[in-house]
């Protein structure tokens, strides 16, 4: 069988952090200025926050005891034809937004070479294509959900663009996010990351490898591969699904009247990728970063 490969955080040493890495304030088109946007997000219960404002780098400010703010920009390249925009969110950038008016290319290529950490933002309200997820270079996440797009316009859940890119060979983690523009937005979408303490250096490096999976409300408290059998257990749910390249994979879903808790699912060893998604009685989802096959590594990554 192939071996797998999976940095696996509920194996990782440390606790779980919750964090929103997308969200505006008043410095761009957000509601509230930075500080009392970090507070309302520190009531919640979040450890971390991105702030992200379109096109600008917001001054560091005096940030809740308890909370890591994260400087950010949002970036956008529009194009007319066909008609879409590419968002793309820059963390800890080491200068400001990317000039106007540039090729993809050229525009991606600088946002990459300027970030600790950057991810695409909402490809399906960006009407990006699937295809249009295989031109980004160097791309390592996507937000696979929305909060926003899905409360504004529907179009907040890109699994199907990320379940192509996956098939095509790339290796691409989910990210949860708000992108909050009001407080209405707030703590609906997040992703809990693994980490012994969080600081911003020991956070950049968790995100660059995986280390945390999204959530829009389930909980998924362990998972494991071992023996060729992936095995996740998690919050009570409606339905555990192994997502795999068509027509590979398994739902496993509850009873009537019941909700589970565990699932399992038995490499084949044709899957090329497995991830595993979570849905719950309401309908909220969470994510598992992809577990991948390699037929030239031995064993598997526990």
């Amino acid at each position: 069988m192939s071996g797998t490969v999976f940095e696996n955080p509920f194996r990782a040493p440390g606790r779980w952090w919750k964090g929103n890495l997308h969200t505006h304030t008043t410095v761009s088109d957000g509601v509230l200025p930075p500080a009392e946007a970090a507070g309302r997000y520190r009531a919640l219960g979040y450890d971390f926050l991105a702030i992200t404002d379109h096109g600008i780098l917001v001054e560091p400010f005096e940030a809740p005891e308890g909370l890591l703010v994260v400087r950010g920009i949002e970036h956008a390249l529009i194009c007319d034809e066909p008609p879409r925009v590419w968002h793309v969110v820059s963390l800890e950038p080491t200068r400001e937004a990317a000039p106007e008016g540039r090729s993809l290319g050229r525009f991606i290529a600088d946002i990459r070479d300027s970030s600790s950490f950057w991810f695409l933002s909402h490809p399906y309200w960006s009407s990006l294509s699937e295809e249009d997820l295989l031109t980004i270079d160097g791309l390592t996440a996507v937000e696979v959900f929305n909060t926003i797009c899905e409360r504004i316009v529907g179009r907040g859940h890109s699994e199907q663009a990320w379940d192509y890119a996956l098939a095509c060979g790339r290796r691409l983690n989910a990210l949860a996010v708000d992108d909050a523009h009001a407080e209405c937005d707030y703590g609906r979408g997040w992703i809990m990351l693994r980490a012994e303490t969080l600081d911003l250096e020991t956070l950049l490096d968790a995100l660059r490898r995986g280390l945390y999976y999204a959530s829009c409300g389930p909980e998924i408290t362990d998972l494991t591969i071992e023996g060729g059998v992936v095995s996740v257990h998690c919050s009570p749910c409606r339905s555990i699904t192994f997502m795999a390249a068509s027509p590979r994979g398994r739902r496993v879903a509850a009873p009537e009247g019941e909700l589970l808790e565990s699932a399992q699912y038995e490499i084949k060893g044709t899957e090329t990728y497995v991830r595993v998604q979570v849905e719950d009685a309401e309908g909220r989802r969470a994510y598992a970063n992809p577990v991948y096959l390699e037929d030239d590594v031995e064993g598997n990554t526990p």
